[in-house]
């Protein structure tokens, strides 16, 4: 969603945009790099094995959606000893809709993609643990290697020696500075699950919660003419939308908020709601629509006034059972991984 509201081409096509889990970061752009790998993936798994771009992707078009579904597989580029993302398929600048790095240009307000950014009501949120992406993306052969199970918990070595290196050279080159940092940031002294959930943390803050900071922060700086939102869901889910977590998991995991935001009455989900789950659904629903509405999601009937999100207070609405308005969430965290955010800094003593 937050990658359609910087291509300056869809301008007059929407009015709003809701973001959830997820914004435009450092590696939404592929590289020169991910585009050979693919191709040379394409090329051995199928007979399409054209160089020139236009004949490649004729022939892809005649595949099977089953086909090249099994194409491209991150884990294929994963070695035991280490743990690394790729963006192997997504958007590449092409000089028409994508005309440079868009985590970048949506800073820079004379530009056209951040001038049609912030000409939208912008809405952006997170769950409180983003991260559980990570425990069912580390491979055996990866467990293995580190001599742990994700079932038991991720131990420091694994998240200090491979994770975080692995992850932060993908994001910002070689920089072991900044990994031993957030090592030393992550690493608990409360015991094998806090240790594990703060492994989860990295990955959620890394990948989104700082990404979604930098993107509300770029919509409002200085805009009054357009209305900005942040929310976290806290209340975990009864059914979560992934595979099982394990026992240490703790928080609301990566699309947690799908059930509750589309009321989800044919899922199994729903034999095992109660009733403070359909309530805080039924809430969230109505908040959504407000916004989609008019820009602007309180209304009388609503318990909690939402306050736009504002560079200065950062206020965002946190969906639990019991609504709460409170303020930057993990903004310790994003300070490691957005320092350009200037707005982070002032008053820091006073925050922290």
């Amino acid at each position: 969603v937050h990658h359609q509201t910087l291509i300056p081409a869809n301008i007059g096509m929407f009015q709003r945009a809701i973001s959830m889990s997820g914004v435009v970061n450092k590696q939404i752009i592929m590289n020169d790099n991910d585009l050979k790998k693919v191709f040379n993936m394409i090329s051995d798994k199928t007979d399409c094995k054209q160089e020139n771009k236009a004949e490649l992707l004729m022939c892809l078009q005649k595949l099977t959606p089953t086909e090249i579904l099994g194409i491209v597989n991150i884990y294929e580029f994963m070695t035991p000893d280490n743990y690394t993302e790729e963006m192997l398929i997504g958007p590449s600048i092409d000089g028409e809709l994508i005309n440079g790095q868009l985590y970048e240009t949506m800073h820079d307000r004379s530009s056209p993609e951040a001038t049609f950014f912030r000409s939208l009501d912008f809405m952006s949120g997170t769950t409180n643990a983003e991260g559980s992406v990570l425990f069912y993306s580390l491979m055996p052969d990866f467990q293995e290697t580190f001599n742990f199970s994700v079932e038991d918990g991720i131990p420091r070595r694994a998240l200090c020696e491979a994770i975080i290196p692995g992850l932060i050279q993908g994001l910002y080159g070689n920089r072991p500075d900044l990994s031993q940092r957030l090592c030393e940031f992550y690493t608990s002294d409360k015991g094998n699950d806090d240790q594990s959930n703060q492994a989860l943390a990295f990955y959620g803050d890394l990948t989104m919660v700082a990404p979604s900071t930098s993107a509300l922060i770029a919509h409002s700086r200085k805009n009054t003419a357009h209305r900005t939102y942040n929310y976290i869901l806290s209340a975990p889910s009864p059914v979560p939308f992934e595979p099982p977590p394990p026992a240490w998991f703790s928080g609301a995991g990566h699309a947690d908020d799908l059930y509750l935001l589309f009321d989800m009455p044919i899922l199994p989900t729903k034999n095992r709601l109660e009733e403070r789950h359909t309530t805080l659904s039924s809430r969230i629903i109505r908040y959504f629509t407000n916004f989609a509405k008019t820009g602007d999601p309180n209304s009388e009937e609503l318990p909690v006034t939402w306050p736009p999100y504002d560079v200065q207070t950062r206020e965002y609405l946190d969906f639990d059972f019991e609504l709460s308005v409170n303020k930057d969430f993990h903004v310790d965290a994003t300070r490691i991984f957005q320092p350009q955010l200037r707005e982070l800094f002032q008053n820091e003593k006073q925050e922290l």
